[in-house]
């Protein structure tokens, strides 16, 4: 299941790339499976989680338009990928795919900036690493939770995807064909559907009466009427 996948990129983010100490982060995991805290509140960019006696919460620098229109271009210019995005999912293959052309969907040192308002001295406190952990557990039922995160909802990464594959389909179509297909000279689709149809051929008269019937031969007849009637003389006309 992809959302697992994107699920362990937050979380393996978190435990050994994004902060310096991480020691709260499993305090902050059992906090928020015992207490059931909830729920959390999403935007672009960030997620804040509330209690009576704090507030915690998560900021992720969100990626330029630059990096979007990159990471959309390379999805769409993939038809699995794009296919598999246009219709709400988020395959897994889309993380590597973008981080090769410079767009990575990990959360980083430097992008990341927890707050709380408690006055628990280690950062991140426990409180914002049960934020951390109910984080992880969201985007693994819904990995376009992430993607918020750094900036964009599915609506907007699905509509920018969907422009550009009708793009592409439209240089495609007005592109002149290399060559014949089944024997037939070459014609790109716009001069295809710009031409004016040929009337159909003419049809057959419709027959009136039906014809007269065809008269059988004698051999034929006595012998159909030698297997209907299983008579003794069908014996003399099957033996050899």
């Amino acid at each position: 299941m992809s959302g697992s996948w994107w699920a362990t990129v937050w979380s393996s983010a978190m435990e050994t790339r994004v902060f310096d100490d991480t020691s709260q982060l499993a305090i902050g995991k059992r906090l928020a499976i015992r207490h059931k805290f909830g729920p959390v509140e999403f935007e672009p960019g960030a997620a804040t989680l509330r209690h009576e006696a704090w507030t915690a919460q998560l900021g992720i620098r969100p990626l330029d338009e630059a990096a979007w229109e990159t990471f959309c271009a390379v999805v769409a210019s993939d038809a699995y990928q794009a296919a598999a995005v246009l219709t709400g999912e988020l395959p897994s293959d889309v993380f590597g795919l973008s981080t090769e052309k410079g767009v990575s969907l990990s959360p980083e040192r430097g992008r990341v900036v927890a707050d709380c308002s408690c006055n628990d001295w280690h950062e991140p406190c426990k409180h914002v690493g049960a934020l951390t952990a109910m984080v992880s557990d969201l985007i693994e039922v819904d990995p376009w939770i992430l993607l918020l995160l750094f900036g964009r909802d599915r609506n907007d990464v699905v509509a920018r995807v969907r422009a550009l594959r009708a793009e592409r389909r439209g240089a495609s179509d007005l592109s002149p064909m290399s060559g014949s297909v089944g024997g037939l000279p070459a014609m790109n689709a716009h001069e295809a559907f710009g031409r004016t149809p040929r009337a159909l051929p003419q049809s057959l008269p419709i027959v009136r009466r039906a014809g007269e019937p065809v008269a059988l031969g004698r051999r034929v007849e006595e012998g159909i009427r030698v297997v209907r009637g299983f008579t003794s003389t069908a014996t003399d006309v099957l033996s050899p």
